[in-house]
């Protein structure tokens, strides 16, 4: 193929904003040398179906057979652009809606010297607000801040902001940084993947940017919706914000955060016990490496499956 940008959407059981992103990305984005690809990753419903009825047939369509988590099904995508030669890759939320041009200011910056990874301004779907113009890593106390989150968008804010990390719902990269960063980690399923992954361009010395002039409308948790009644969300994104601190933490640094990260759950948790005990062990198993046995066949070396998730 002669497309020099692939995006990546992924698809888990929710067809409708998956179609209202590609439609929009099509009527609002130059689509010259851009080829779409959708991995649809194991929906449990006719997503598949409904995809390959009503999607153009310029997009390419994907279907695992497993349910292996966001970076595996992204890197399902990845994989298959650096096969076709894509110098720039963009992941794009199936839960995004697009209203002008992000791809050529990106890109632009993109080729900026010693540029990692790149994003538009993020702005909430529903509110208008901006969610995020990348983020700011706080390691020793394993949080990452937004910055600018929850403001309105002004001609005051910076017009490329520097940061440590930008977000999954919108990102760039060119596809030779995966030389140095290698492919989305896979070891989280959900949470803090992209977040180690652009950490880890920022620990090597790139810039990670965000091209505030420029934005896409987030709407937030449509992909994770279905695994909320599982209490996976919960569990991850706690097991997850550990482990992803602890990968870039010295041991004299890991021992500091632990006593912090125990004192700071015991404060916000100290009215309910039995929330502090879920968060105290969900947390032990991130600095574990363990995973609950509840979820543990989700991840690798077991049967990959969310299906009994969703009850």
């Amino acid at each position: 193929m002669s497309a020099s940008t692939y995006v990546i959407i992924l698809n888990y059981n929710n067809y409708l904003d998956t179609i209202e992103c590609v439609t929009s990305l099509f009527q609002n984005v130059d689509m010259k040398d851009v080829t779409v690809v959708i991995v649809d990753n194991s929906s449990t419903n006719e997503s598949y179906n409904q995809l390959k009825n009503n999607i153009s047939d310029k997009v390419i369509l994907l279907k695992s057979d497993h349910n292996w988590g966001y970076a595996n099904g992204n890197n399902i995508g990845i994989k298959y652009a650096i096969d076709n030669n894509a110098k720039y890759i963009c992941i794009l939320n199936n839960d995004v809606v697009v209203t002008e041009d992000f791809l050529t200011p990106c890109i632009r910056v993109l080729n900026q010297p010693n540029t990692g990874f790149v994003s538009p301004r993020i702005t909430d779907y529903h509110t208008s607000l901006i969610q995020n113009t990348g983020g700011k890593v706080f390691i020793e106390k394993g949080c990452v801040d937004r910055i600018n989150g929850d403001k309105q968008y002004t001609n005051d804010i910076p017009e490329i902001i520097d940061c440590d990390v930008v977000y999954g719902s919108c990102l760039l990269l060119k596809s030779s940084l995966i030389k140095r960063v290698g492919l989305i980690p896979e070891e989280y399923f959900l949470f803090f993947e992209e977040t180690d992954w652009c950490y880890k361009a920022h620990t090597l010395s790139y810039i990670n940017r965000s091209v505030t002039g420029v934005t896409v409308f987030h709407k937030g948790g449509a992909s994770t919706a279905s695994f909320k009644k599982s209490g996976l969300v919960s569990y991850l994104y706690d097991r997850n914000q550990v482990l992803f601190t602890k990968k870039y933490l010295t041991k004299f640094g890991l021992v500091r955060f632990v006593v912090y990260d125990i004192l700071r759950t015991l404060y916000y948790n100290k009215n309910n016990l039995g929330n502090l005990k879920s968060r105290l062990s969900n947390r032990l198993d991130g600095l574990t490496g363990k995973v609950a046995k509840q979820y543990d066949y989700i991840y690798v070396g077991r049967h990959k499956c969310v299906d009994k998730l969703q009850g």
